[in-house]
């Protein structure tokens, strides 16, 4: 049984042997989100995720965010990795995997950057690069499913005024 830690996520025991090994440390992707400005408006942006694989840092593996966000990121998060674990039912689970927003100004919260959670970790285990004129959005779901997700038109925008060419959005 997972057991969600405060800011961590815990992988089962029974996935923390014979384990899938991450085929590369780092990955980033674009991930389309909309933030609340100062004057209370909302504004889409792309914000550049990155996935950090901190080896040793534990012996249990955890998935974490390096900022303070909200209750339904934090919820994506462990969304993404109860998905990867659909995937690799014996994936490493000896190390630790940051991700952070390269946005930091505002307070994150919602789960529609499940998607580019979940990319991030594959992205991990199956080395691909993902193009970095691309940016993703959607919900995630623990069984891989996908949801849609609220505030299109200003993520589009975001997108476009990073001068992003691809924004796949379920």
């Amino acid at each position: 049984e997972t057991k969600p830690i405060k800011d961590k996520i815990e992988v089962p025991e029974v996935y923390q042997y014979k384990a899938r090994a991450m085929v590369r440390n780092k990955a980033k992707v674009n991930g389309l989100v909309v933030i609340t400005l100062r004057n209370g408006r909302k504004k889409g942006m792309a914000a550049e995720i990155t996935a950090q694989s901190l080896k040793g840092a534990s012996k249990n593996g955890y998935a974490y965010l390096d900022q303070d966000v909200g209750f339904d990121m934090k919820r994506s998060v462990v969304n993404a990795m109860m998905a990867l674990q659909n995937r690799y039912p014996l994936m490493e689970a000896h190390k630790d995997i940051m991700l952070s927003f390269d946005e930091r100004e505002s307070m994150k919260d919602g789960n529609s950057a499940g998607i580019a959670f979940t990319l991030l970790l594959y992205s991990m285990y199956e080395g691909i690069n993902i193009d970095p004129q691309v940016a993703v959005t959607g919900v995630m779901m623990p069984d891989c499913g996908v949801k849609a997700v609220g505030g299109v038109p200003s993520k589009i925008r975001g997108a476009w005024q990073k001068g992003l060419k691809i924004a796949i959005i379920p």
